[in-house]
């Protein structure tokens, strides 16, 4: 059990091992030890992420694989809030671009 409470409870953001400005948020019904990594940067996605998690889930079932949809979002809409309803990891950076949303990722 960890000694900050916040932790504890589903949806827990925590802080980035090695960049503090970088948060993580843990779904309620997250799969432990995913064979397959779905990494998907976004940038104000709101309309289209819960469908595409749904999908992305659906994908991962359909191949009868145990996988992790992360989410690196820099979004200043409700792109990682609904991300994460839908049962995705969202990886929260302040820093925007493509190639820095996979480095940020690998990390994770």
């Amino acid at each position: 059990m960890s000694t900050d409470a916040r932790l504890d409870r589903p949806g827990a953001v925590q802080a980035h091992p090695t960049d503090p400005a970088l948060e993580v948020w843990i779904p309620v019904d997250d799969v432990t030890d995913p064979e397959v990594s779905i990494v998907i940067p976004a940038l104000d996605e709101a309309i289209t992420m819960e469908a595409f998690v749904a999908w992305c889930h659906q994908g991962l079932a359909d191949a009868g694989v145990r996988g992790e949809i992360l989410i690196v979002d820099s979004s200043t809409d409700d792109t990682p809030h609904i991300a994460l309803a839908g049962g995705a990891r969202v990886l929260r950076t302040p820093k925007r671009g493509l190639g820095r949303a996979y480095l940020d990722a690998i990390d994770v």
